[in-house]
C-alpha cells in the first residue's frame, strides 16, 4: 500500500498535479495569468477523424494481443472450444523414484507409457474397437 502511494505520489509530481504549488507567486510577485481555452475547437469532422483513428489503434493492439497470446501461450487458449482436444491422461502412476507410468487415452486408443530417466517406451497398447465390436488393425 505504501508503494502506491509513493508511485502515485511520484506520478503527480512528474507530471505536476500537485495543487500544493499553485498558489506560488510568479517570480515578479504577481500572480501569472490562467490561460483559458478558446472558444474555437477542433471541427466535427476532425474529432470524428480522431475517434476513428483511436478506435483503429485500438483494435490493432487487441489483435496483435491474440496473436502473441496464440502464438506464445497456446496452453492458455482453449483447445476443447475448438473441439480438437484427442488426448487425455487418464493415470499417472510413480513405481520407483526414476519410474513413471502414464496411461493415456487417444481417441479412443488407450496407451501404457513408461518413462525413465530422459527415456519414454510404448509398454501396452488397447487398440479401439470398431462399431461391430471388433478390434481395429490398422496397417
Amino acid at each position: 500500500m505504501r508503494r502506491l502511494l509513493r508511485v502515485s505520489l511520484f506520478a503527480m509530481l512528474l507530471t505536476g498535479n500537485l495543487s500544493a504549488g499553485a498558489d506560488v507567486p510568479a517570480a515578479g510577485g504577481e500572480r501569472a495569468a490562467i490561460p483559458f481555452r478558446s472558444a474555437e475547437g477542433p471541427s466535427g469532422s476532425a474529432l470524428v477523424g480522431r475517434v476513428l483513428a483511436g478506435f483503429v489503434l485500438v483494435l490493432v493492439v487487441g489483435v496483435g494481443a491474440v496473436y502473441l497470446l496464440k502464438r506464445y501461450a497456446p496452453g492458455i487458449y482453449s483447445y476443447r472450444a475448438a473441439g480438437g482436444q484427442r488426448i487425455e491422461v487418464l493415470e499417472i502412476r510413480r513405481v520407483t523414484p526414476r519410474l513413471t507410468l502414464f496411461l493415456v487415452k487417444m481417441d479412443s486408443d488407450e496407451v501404457l507409457l513408461a518413462q525413465s530417466g530422459d527415456r519414454i517406451k510404448s509398454v501396452w497398447q488397447r487398440p479401439a474397437k470398431n462399431e461391430r465390436g471388433a478390434e481395429r488393425r490398422d496397417v
